[in-house]
């Protein structure tokens, strides 16, 4: 005799295996890193290690710092950041801000580039953060955010991906490109002071062979993104500084105007009118972490 099982019973159960596939996407990323890859991670202490990526051949620098009384069964929010060169440094006092409850606890984790270079060199900023860029973004997503969610419980979706200057140039190519991945490792993108006015620089004309800039670049790919999408489910924090001119000032004021007109789940824009471009790296950092992760 067949049993028959009731119509709410078969809701529930089906409601039970759709939170379940639902839970267990929403904690996974697919790891695309080749065994050469995998075998080439080099553990340098207990929170540096180095990342190996077969397309662009080259070593990144993985610096970390957890929280206070970090707990390996719980889940945190994790905050990258690129320019490690820089933002490694600034850890320290978004730690500090965590020990004072101004903040929730987070995992920081700061990327250099191959330890090998120089770090702070325009050209090779430019190598990473603009020639190239979708290599650069195909390794954060499908081979370093993997990597670190393999080893610590990671919150994705309020996690957050920031960059500055150029380092928020990428950030802001990052951004409009997340939708081309199955894997979706950040919830929010702290923009900081985009050089979206690169190809007027004079770095662009001293290094245009490793560019293919044109004056639409700036929001050819945000246009792409919103036929493809219609809308952005993300949250997003543009910062600006006091000092910006003329070219930069243009470029970040119209990409605020068209980022009011689309249609994003949360966007907010700040203007730092007391710092210049390079003293607003660490400001930028710690207040995007008191918009994402402030307690009060």
């Amino acid at each position: 005799m067949k049993k028959i099982i009731p119509v709410f019973m078969m809701i529930i159960l089906i409601m039970f295996c759709l939170s379940s596939c639902s839970k267990t996407s929403a904690e996974t990323l697919i790891n695309s890193m080749t065994e050469n890859e995998k075998s080439s991670i080099q553990t340098l202490s207990e929170t540096e290690f180095l990342v190996y990526d077969d397309e662009l051949e080259r070593n990144f620098l993985i610096q970390m710092t957890l929280p206070p009384n970090y707990d390996r069964d719980n889940e945190y929010p994790l905050f990258l950041v690129t320019d490690g060169v820089w933002s490694y440094e600034y850890q320290a006092d978004i730690y500090s801000m965590m020990e004072e409850n101004k903040i929730k606890n987070i995992i920081l984790v700061s990327l250099s580039f191959n330890p090998d270079e120089d770090n702070m060199a325009d050209e090779t900023r430019y190598y990473y953060f603009v020639k190239n860029n979708k290599a650069f973004l195909d390794f954060i997503t499908d081979n370093l955010m993997p990597v670190l969610s393999e080893n610590y419980k990671i919150d994705y979706s309020q996690s957050t991906f920031g960059g500055h200057s150029l380092g928020g140039l990428f950030c802001h190519y990052a951004l409009f490109n997340s939708d081309l991945y199955d894997n979706q490792p950040f919830g929010n993108y702290l923009v900081s002071s985009p050089a979206l006015s690169v190809e007027n620089s004079a770095l662009y004309r001293k290094y245009s062979d490793l560019i293919y800039y044109s004056e639409d670049y700036d929001i050819s790919y945000e246009k792409t993104f919103f036929e493809r999408n219609g809308k952005l489910d993300k949250s997003v924090y543009l910062t600006c500084e006091g000092d910006m001119v003329g070219a930069h000032k243009d470029h970040i004021k119209k990409f605020d105007d068209r980022a009011k007109g689309y249609d994003i789940s949360e966007y907010e824009y700040e203007y730092f009118p007391d710092y210049d471009h390079f003293g607003l790296f660490k400001e930028a950092l710690e207040s995007a972490v008191l918009k994402f992760y402030g307690t009060g």
